[in-house]
């Protein structure tokens, strides 16, 4: 690590390896959906048969390189594949560098529910601070949740927890935030993202300013404190007792592909909003991705459920109302993935 080397101020030199989708799932194994890693040097046809067939209980797999962020490069395969398409999808299809070095993960792809255990670290010692519940529309995240640990059950919710406690501990990760992903299936929790070294995004920071009564800027000073100095400079900071409602963030979108030229917000109101499209750029409709995202409204969540209503987004086409969704629709879209055919 350079900071070491130098003796430079610097995250945690463990963040480093966690990064890595395939280090995490082979130190918390148990914890993960059943995966093979390899790299383009030792794909096999038997490697590869092997594991399908050890879990033909599952219909499909998704293929990842070990790291990577948003979901780039990350594809939906069948059964009915071999090294050969895989190779092929790697050096023709993804973005990255298709290195023979660098590592890939077949998972066995668990369809459920979408939640994320966020909390930090100092000097070893965790702090759970509560469970966000995500939800998407095709490849567009539309709604996180916070907290909604009342929604699981204790069993799940400790499941989570081991998990996370179990990377920390093996890793050695000593200081700093996490925002760990987990697909919910039943009875089962199984880690799917590290997230380790930040705080979630999007409007996060400004509904744990309001659940909390904190200053927003006091929680960033504290997530780079800790991140890059142990804490030291925020030594007395602490989360007060929590409020007894739930936050929302809503990433607000278009039904419809439109040039959004500006919002309009009603007189009143008292969630944080921010405008994430560009004045003057198109905007495709919910469901290609992300980017299809027009503005963030968050905070408590009836004053968020409320308000959303009374947004205007002015377009090429006429103004629209925001275009969201609040629950997983039956086949939910878990991660943003492109689905491969063998055509």
């Amino acid at each position: 690590m350079i900071a070491q080397k130098y003796k430079l101020i610097g995250p945690d030199p463990t963040l480093s390896k966690l990064t890595d989708k395939t280090y995490v799932q082979q130190i918390i194994s148990e914890f993960s959906p059943p995966s093979i890693t390899f790299d383009l040097s030792n794909l096999s046809d038997k490697k590869i048969t092997s594991f399908i067939e050890e879990n033909n209980n599952f219909n499909e797999f998704l293929l990842k390189p070990a790291i990577s962020s948003g979901a780039v490069d990350i594809f939906i395969l069948d059964k009915e594949i071999n090294a050969d398409l895989i190779k092929n999808i790697i050096i023709k299809q993804t973005q990255i560098n298709a290195s023979k070095f660098h590592r890939w993960m077949l998972q066995s792809r668990i369809n459920g529910r979408l939640y994320s255990l966020e909390g930090f670290v100092k000097d070893g010692h965790i702090n759970f601070l509560g469970f966000s519940r995500r939800v998407r529309k095709e490849l567009t995240e539309c709604i996180n949740e916070f907290p909604v640990d009342e929604d699981l059950t204790d069993n799940l919710k400790q499941q989570c927890m081991q998990a996370v406690a179990a990377l920390i501990q093996r890793s050695n990760y000593r200081n700093g935030y996490f925002h760990s992903e987990f697909i919910i299936k039943n009875l089962n929790a199984y880690f799917i993202d590290a997230n380790m070294g930040r705080i979630a995004g999007g409007a996060f920071i400004h509904r744990l300013s309001k659940y909390y009564e904190i200053d927003a800027t006091d929680i960033i000073t504290h997530v780079i404190d800790l991140g890059l100095f142990k804490g030291e400079h925020t030594k007395s900071f602490q989360y007060k007792e929590k409020h007894q409602g739930r936050t929302l963030t809503i990433n607000y979108c278009l039904s419809e592909s439109a040039l959004v030229w500006n919002v309009t917000l009603p007189s009143q109101t008292t969630s944080f909003h921010t405008v994430v499209a560009n004045n003057g750029k198109v905007i495709p409709a919910i469901g290609f991705n992300d980017c299809a995202w027009v503005g963030f409204l968050a905070g408590f969540k009836e004053d968020v459920l409320t308000e959303i209503d009374h947004i205007i987004i002015n377009t090429n086409k006429g103004p629209m109302r925001p275009f969201y969704v609040l629950f997983e629709e039956e086949r939910e879209v878990i991660e943003p993935v492109k689905k491969i055919n063998h055509d």
